[in-house]
């Protein structure tokens, strides 16, 4: 009879404990959503706003104007590739660690750049940076959103695995 007894304690528990754990999950999983949505904007918007760079034109020193188009042509194919992780993102369940740290890499990449080209347009262009200085700012609180929800998968992953310690 004790047995019963503590069968009848501990099931309830359990299942308590699997609720809580997929209501978690299910809220991780649609915060996760969001935030690869935003992403995928984020790097649409980086695209746009780059179209109106024009490095060549600046009034800058040949070497500043040299970067900004290595730059340009280095970090927007790192976008393209990113594009492409995050459409397998977006489609898988649960997406790997992996992904995500791709993804928040090239976020953290894109910020910094349009944070410099917000400057740069604004001293070598003569335009307002405003646009590429917001985007940036936008995009790299996006980028510690994805971090958080990044580190939350790892603690999870150690709870579940503790040989991945």
């Amino acid at each position: 009879m004790r047995v019963r007894t503590h069968f009848r304690i501990a099931l309830p528990s359990l299942f308590m404990a699997v609720f809580t754990a997929m209501a978690a999950h299910a809220k991780t999983q649609e915060n996760l959503s969001v935030l690869l949505n935003d992403a995928l904007y984020s790097l649409n918007r980086y695209e746009e706003l780059i179209m109106g760079v024009n490095c060549g034109s600046w009034k800058a020193p040949e070497e500043v104007r040299r970067i900004c188009a290595k730059e340009i042509r280095e970090i927007s194919k790192g976008v393209n590739t990113t594009k492409t992780v995050l459409a397998r993102a977006m489609k898988a369940g649960s997406p790997t660690l992996v992904d995500l740290l791709d993804i928040y890499s090239e976020l953290e990449e894109t910020a910094g750049h349009l944070g410099d080209l917000g400057n740069d347009v604004s001293n070598y262009q003569g335009g307002d940076g405003m646009a590429f200085t917001e985007a940036g700012g936008k995009t790299l609180v996006l980028g510690a959103k994805l971090y958080v929800q990044l580190r939350e998968r790892l603690l999870l992953e150690e709870q579940h695995c503790p040989e991945v310690r």
